[in-house]
């Protein structure tokens, strides 16, 4: 496994374009199919098993991406405006004013 290692690194770098996503991915595949050598037969080809679970892997991933959507952290200030808002304090309009500038950065 260690003489793919450098192939393994190109495949997932074309998969992903970030030499630190390859490395994570690489790593992954190689955590995953030590977990599982058990299911990899004798005789068939390694490079071919491990090119396979880089690919599953990136593919899991992006798919898990787009079922939880855009997640966006709002700033201190806007989150005590929010909490004033919901609780009955404060201006409606300093909370709805933060949500819409985070929806347009997003949007």
């Amino acid at each position: 496994m260690v003489a793919l290692l450098p192939r393994l690194r190109r495949y997932a770098y074309t998969l992903t374009s970030s030499r630190e996503d390859a490395d994570d991915l690489v790593q992954a595949a190689c955590e995953r199919a030590l977990s599982r050598r058990h299911q990899w037969q004798t005789g068939t080809r390694l490079d071919s098993w491990m090119f396979r679970i880089i690919y599953t892997i990136r593919v899991d991933g992006i798919r898990s991406l787009q079922s939880r959507g855009v997640h966006v952290i709002l700033e201190e200030n806007c989150q005590a405006d929010q909490w004033r808002m919901q609780r009955g304090f404060g201006s409606k309009t300093n909370a709805s004013a933060c949500i819409a500038g985070h929806e347009a950065t997003i949007g």
